[in-house]
């Protein structure tokens, strides 16, 4: 047992003491500092027939613990889902495969690892709800400390142990197969969070635990407005010019007990799947495919032959040209994605001739792209990760050629998933939509580039894009950086220097990094 504990204690360590985890802690500092708006943000998180509620302890208790169970649960798996994969990576799965430690103990401590790193998350929401309760409070209200402990407590900590156990255990059944796995669940969460329960016992179903908090908000809007509630919202919602907001006072909720014992069931479910997925675990172990070689007589006694050498010393033709570079690339990148990643986005563009401007913009593109984030994630560092770069390093005019051919094939596979849409567009002489999705490719490329070269890996960019996709889906315009929402010139033209700002920054941070590796 004691071996256990210190496994979970190093892998846990080893997370929080990354460079990327200070990015991760400093992004969810600003995400959460989000989840109570200022009462003149231009904003609203959640309402009910314009109604929200004073800021004292239980209302930003409540809806912080709501906030946080959706999104660190949507964005916390794709920041723990690789960890099986590092220890196979980094050749630690062989030394545990070695060892007696069975495939459930391992299992179960990186649920657990992965629990501890949501929970560090957790308690960023946690502190950071208490220090806007004491910007935002009304005056002669105090904190009260169970207002923020006991819907975190219920709702958000069960919810992130068993994100945790979904990631171990897709993980452990996709195996390297990660753009699917992370399409996958996207549609997975979706699917859990768009269901409404019809019944009070429906709400023991809820994965995130958020439902019955706002069916309970809502309850109290309809007892203070005798009316029927028409409009019942949470997110990011951004306010109308004429939206009157009023106000009400939320004393929190009463948790009934079939509630309480489906929060501890969920827990006991996410356990047991994970001792199930154990048994078709590979234990690092890597299938080869097993070839019958014909056997070759050698005679005793061999001919030496002398080797010619001579063309060492004449000249080498060589060549400057990116040409070469970018056909590699594009090898590289076709290669290095799934097949039925391959399927979907086909399925995809067809899907673009036929879908209206609204279907097409707000899920099939983004969809698209989000299908090969492995693919930008990896663009311009898969060099690292193969322990490669210095070989890259050390080329010939890196960044004009090298770093170039990775940006046109980045850049041009982007727009290439989206080319039905365009030609759609340009048929219609549409020109600004075809300009601000040749934009958005840009962007995609422009941020990964930048991000991955900034925290030394892809994760902070996955989660990141991940986190902008989800909000473009639900139709909010701060983030919209291909025009799916914004159609007009002013907002084309701030991604476009955005891009070029993350591009130019990206350049430079590699130009450093060229010249550190001399």
């Amino acid at each position: 047992m004691i071996h256990f504990f210190t496994f979970i204690k190093t892998y846990y360590l080893r997370q929080i003491r990354s460079y990327s985890f200070l990015i991760t802690i400093a992004i969810s500092l600003l995400v959460s500092y989000t989840f109570i708006p200022a009462p003149d943000a231009p904003y609203i998180t959640i309402h009910a027939n314009n109604y929200i509620g004073i800021y004292n302890s239980a209302w930003i208790g409540y809806i912080t613990a709501v906030m946080s169970s959706i999104f660190i649960s949507l964005f916390g798996f794709y920041l723990i889902n690789s960890s099986i994969k590092k220890d196979n990576d980094s050749k630690v799965g062989t030394l545990i495969a070695a060892t007696p430690i069975s495939n459930f103990y391992y299992l179960i401590g990186k649920v657990c690892s992965n629990f501890l790193i949501l929970l560090t998350i957790t308690g960023v929401s946690i502190l950071t709800s208490m220090f806007l309760f004491g910007i935002y409070h009304e005056p002669g209200l105090s904190l009260e400390l169970s207002q923020f402990i006991i819907p975190y407590t219920v709702v958000t900590f069960p919810s992130i142990f068993v994100i945790s156990c979904i990631a171990v255990i897709l993980e452990t059944l996709f195996g390297s197969k990660t753009s699917l796995l992370n399409v996958f669940f996207l549609v997975l969460f979706i699917t859990m969070i768009t269901n409404t329960p019809e019944t009070e016992n429906g709400f023991s179903g809820d994965l995130t635990g958020t439902k019955l908090i706002i069916h309970q908000i809502k309850e109290q809007v309809q007892s203070i407005t005798q009316t029927d509630i028409t409009s019942l919202a949470i997110g990011y919602i951004v306010k109308s010019d004429n939206t009157t907001l009023e106000s009400f006072t939320f004393s929190g909720i009463h948790f009934p007990k079939y509630y309480l014992i489906s929060r501890v069931l969920w827990i006991l479910l996410g356990i047991i799947a994970v001792y199930i997925s154990s048994f078709v675990f590979h234990r690092f172990r890597k299938k080869k495919k097993l070839s019958i070689a014909t056997p070759t007589t050698v005679s005793k006694k061999a001919e030496i032959t002398p080797f010619d050498i001579s063309f060492l010393s004449s000249d080498m033709p060589y060549s400057t040209s990116i040409l070469p570079l970018l056909k590699t690339e594009i090898k590289l990148l076709i290669r290095s994605t799934s097949k039925w990643i391959w399927i979907l986005s086909i399925i995809g563009c067809i899907a673009l001739f036929f879908t209206n401007d609204t279907i097409s913009l707000q899920f099939v593109i983004p969809i698209l792209w989000c299908l090969h984030l492995k693919t930008w994630g990896e663009l311009v560092i898969k060099e690292k990760l193969h322990r490669v770069h210095y070989f890259s390093f050390i080329a010939f005019s890196p960044i004009k050629r090298v770093f170039l051919a990775q940006l046109i094939c980045g850049w041009g596979l982007s727009i290439l998933f989206v080319f039905p849409f365009i030609v759609r567009k340009l048929i219609l002489l549409d020109v600004l939509s075809c300009f601000s999705i040749v934009i958005g490719g840009l962007f995609i490329i422009s941020y990964s580039t930048c991000m991955g070269i900034l925290s030394r890996g892809k994760k902070l960019f996955e989660v990141t894009f991940l986190l902008i996709t989800y909000i473009n889906m639900n139709a909010i315009s701060y983030f919209d950086y291909y025009g799916g929402i914004n159609q007009n010139y002013m907002h084309l033209t701030i991604i476009t220097f955005l891009s070029i700002g993350l591009l130019s920054a990206a350049i430079l941070l590699r130009n450093k990094e060229i010249r550190s590796n001399y």
